[in-house]
């Protein structure tokens, strides 16, 4: 039986490397949400950079360049990171980089870890990203982005639904606290609607709700896309897979 683990925390990714594991990012707002919006409106591919230096070099290879601090647009990028910026036909057949506070950091630690295989996942793409995960048939990390190395709601929330669903097939179990802890918070929250339960629960929701407001709603639409940013290790950078 195969082992699926839930990383909280970049600070705590030590803890969690697992030789032949395949590696599943997720930063729910907003980096996730708008790398899998770029691909599904035909970007040709999404690379990712940990820091700004990295992603000003990008330009002069071409790509477009996407982005934020704080929350707030990089000066100089092209889009900010929120999913509505790649909803036009701004963005089909282009190669786009990424550098968010979070999300794109932890990719980085996920690359380093050797993976067998990586992809991102948001609550638009859950079922599709379920699926991926299960069709790897090795061990699986799931690695929350949290909010300036802090564990967030909205993170450890979709890895829990994750883990319940995997540890369901009968071919997973979770053997960390951490994997259990994302699991009981998806109980915990029964049948209350996402947004619902991310307000009332999530400070950083609460603290950004009227600077990302209509970000925050569109992150929290679950299973309306098939579609699942994998890692294309040749041309390092996501591509936009159908699951």
């Amino acid at each position: 039986m195969h082992k699926v683990d839930v990383c909280l925390s970049p600070l705590l990714f030590p803890l969690h490397e697992t030789p032949g594991a395949a590696y599943l990012m997720i930063d729910a707002i907003r980096a996730s949400t708008s790398i899998t919006t770029a691909l599904d409106n035909g970007a040709a591919l999404v690379r990712t950079a940990a820091t700004l230096e990295e992603a000003f070099a990008h330009r002069e290879q071409g790509f477009l360049l996407a982005g934020e601090r704080d929350s707030i647009k990089v000066e100089g990028f092209d889009f900010g990171n929120s999913p509505e910026d790649f909803l036009s036909d701004k963005v089909a057949g282009q190669r786009i980089l990424f550098s968010t506070t979070n999300g794109t950091r932890v990719v980085k630690q996920a690359l380093d870890a050797r993976p067998k295989a990586l992809a991102t996942a948001c609550f638009l793409n859950f079922s599709a990203a379920f699926r991926w995960l299960e069709a790897q048939n090795s061990d699986l990390v799931i690695c929350c982005s949290g909010w300036k190395d802090n564990p967030n709601i909205e993170d450890t929330l979709l890895a829990g639904m994750l883990v319940e669903r995997l540890v369901e097939t009968g071919r997973y179990e979770a053997r960390k606290a951490s994997a259990n802890i994302a699991r009981f918070l998806h109980e915990g929250r029964g049948q209350q609607p996402l947004f619902d339960f991310l307000y009332a629960n999530s400070p950083r929701v609460r603290a950004n709700i009227e600077l990302l407001r209509e970000d925050i709603y569109y992150c929290m639409r679950v299973d309306t896309l098939a579609l699942v940013p994998v890692f294309d290790f040749e041309h390092l950078g996501f591509v936009g897979q159908q699951w």
